[in-house]
C-alpha cells in the first residue's frame, strides 16, 4: 500500500509540473492533475494541500543534493566555496532539462502565487546549504548570509541563462556571476 500511495505521489506531482509547463498555472486545475495521473481528485487531496504544491515536491531532493555537495567539499574550501560548488552540480541538472526548467520558471513568473512560493522554496534550500556548512563547523550568521546570497547569484544567473545563448553552460555563468560578486565586494 505505501509503495502505491508514494507512486501516486510522484505521478500526481509529475503530472502537475507537465500540465502548467503546457498551460501555464492558472489553467490547469486538480481534477486536470489527477485525470493525468490517473487518480482521483481526492487522492489529490490525500498527498497535497493545492495545485500548487505538486511544484514544490522536489525541494526535499534539491536541499538534500546540496547537503550532500556541500559536506564533500574539499576540507580546506571555504563557505562560500563549498555553497558555490553544491550550487554548480545542481546547475548541471537545471541545464539537462533546460526546456523543462525555462518553462517552469515562465509559469512562475507568470504567477503571483507561485512567485510567493518560489520565495518560500528558494528560503528552504538555503536553510539546507546553511544548516550543510554549519555542519562544516561555519559559524550561523556566515552561513545563513552565505546560503542565500550564493542561492540569489544562481537566481541571477538562470535568469542571464534563459534570456541568452541556449547552449552556454547554465553551471559556468554561475561561477562568473559568483566571481563578479567576490570582484565587487574586493573593490
Amino acid at each position: 500500500m505505501a509503495r502505491w500511495a508514494g507512486d501516486v505521489r510522484q505521478r500526481l506531482a509529475e503530472a502537475g509540473r507537465v500540465l502548467v509547463v503546457e498551460r501555464g498555472f492558472d489553467a490547469v486545475t486538480v481534477a486536470a492533475i489527477a485525470r493525468r495521473a490517473g487518480a482521483a481528485e481526492s487522492s489529490f487531496y490525500r498527498h497535497f494541500p493545492d495545485k500548487a504544491a505538486v511544484l514544490q515536491e522536489d525541494v526535499r531532493q534539491v536541499a538534500d543534493r546540496l547537503t550532500a555537495a556541500v559536506l564533500a567539499a574539499p576540507a580546506r574550501a571555504g563557505a562560500v566555496h563549498a555553497a558555490g560548488l553544491a550550487v554548480e552540480g545542481l546547475c548541471s541538472a537545471l541545464q539537462d532539462d533546460r526546456a523543462g526548467t525555462l518553462a517552469l520558471a515562465r509559469a512562475v513568473a507568470g504567477s503571483a502565487s507561485l512567485r510567493d512560493r518560489q520565495l518560500s522554496r528558494h528560503a528552504q534550500l538555503a536553510d539546507a546549504v546553511s544548516a550543510a556548512l554549519q555542519r562544516r563547523g561555519v559559524g550561523p550568521a556566515t552561513a545563513d548570509l552565505t546560503a542565500a546570497t550564493v542561492l540569489l547569484v544562481l537566481r541571477a544567473a538562470t535568469a542571464d541563462w534563459a534570456a541568452g545563448d541556449p547552449d552556454r553552460s547554465l553551471g559556468r555563468l554561475f561561477l562568473t556571476r559568483l566571481d563578479d560578486l567576490g570582484r565587487a565586494f574586493a573593490a
